[in-house]
């Protein structure tokens, strides 16, 4: 019954469309699905029981900030798990980084001690919903009027197929490089946000006076 359970569960993990991966106590990659090869352009047989720092940060256990590159690796050395923490990957597909929002836990043999911890890595454009609710967690003060300014993006998205999407992505870059620029975290999501509404004004634009395509926007 065990190993029935153990190939189910295997199953259920190859399944999962987010790239999943699983350290052991000393930080080496023992685990890693199909959707991780796929997101992160890597090959399992190649980074699998080597550190994962070595593997996907390039070394780098902590940014330029002093801040911790793996929130794998967070979670692992001081025992905070993580809920949709923004995180970025530089991976063999992408000229820039990709940024993942990651859930971390623990894991625990059955008397308590650490044996290892995992991460399930969400794609941050792809799932609206996720990115939103990141962004606006971290500004709670102002969260009823980025309601309001992602409505009208959104509403942007819908009428023109082109910009659809488009202003998330402009909000990422803008973050990336308010990040690269050394700015503080409120300053960073300030980025964000007007990557987000850069368009908004498209909405008072008759459908036939707007441009269509990449070299028009």
């Amino acid at each position: 019954m065990d190993g029935e359970t153990a190939s189910l569960d295997q199953l259920v993990l190859e399944a999962l469309p987010c790239p999943v991966l699983v350290i052991d106590a000393g930080g080496i990659l023992i685990y890693l699905n199909s959707a991780s090869e796929r997101e992160l352009g890597v090959k399992k047989e190649e980074i699998i029981s080597r550190s994962l720092i070595e593997s996907l940060y390039q070394g780098k256990k902590f940014d330029h900030r002093g801040r911790y590159s793996s929130a794998l690796i967070e979670t692992l050395e001081t025992g905070r798990e993580f809920s949709l923490r923004p995180e970025e990957i530089k991976t063999a597909l992408h000229v820039l980084p990709k940024v993942f929002l990651v859930d971390t836990s623990i894991l625990r043999n059955q008397d308590g001690g650490v044996v290892g911890a995992c991460a399930i890595y969400h794609n941050f454009l792809r799932d609206r919903r996720l990115l939103k609710e990141t962004v606006m967690n971290r500004l709670t003060t102002v969260s009823e009027q980025f309601e309001t300014i992602y409505a009208f993006a959104e509403a942007i998205g819908a009428r023109d197929q082109y910009t659809m999407g488009h202003s998330e992505k402009v909000a990422e870059y803008a973050r990336l490089i308010a990040e690269a620029l050394g700015l503080s975290e409120k300053e960073v999501d300030l980025a964000y946000i007007c990557g987000v509404v850069h368009d908004v004004g498209k909405i008072g634009v008759p459908d036939s006076q707007q441009a269509r395509g990449p070299n028009n926007g």
